[in-house]
């Protein structure tokens, strides 16, 4: 606990990027936990109305599209914490 308390200042002075980090990390957790939700509901509809194409295309972009978007807020993340832990192997 006494290592972290040197480093209370650096953390401070950059509260922003942390945050925003911890941000695209919760929005990410969000959008990965919708996929499977989307798949649910493909599924249901494809038992209740049979196969349509028009459906499957749409759930299908769909789950493209929250895993495009998923990954943009993992690489955010990333590039944020690793600016962040370069820069704190650069105080060192």
């Amino acid at each position: 606990m006494e290592h972290l308390r040197h480093l209370l200042p650096f953390v401070k002075r950059y509260r922003w990027q942390l945050l925003f980090g911890l941000l695209c990390a919760a929005c990410s957790a969000v959008l990965t936990a919708l996929i499977p939700q989307v798949l649910r509901l493909a599924v249901d509809e494809l038992n209740d109305h049979g196969v349509v194409a028009a459906d499957l295309l749409r759930y299908g972009l769909i789950m493209i599209g929250l895993a495009l978007v998923d990954s943009l807020f993992r690489f955010g993340q990333r590039m944020i914490y690793s600016a962040f832990a370069i820069s704190l192997h650069l105080i060192r």
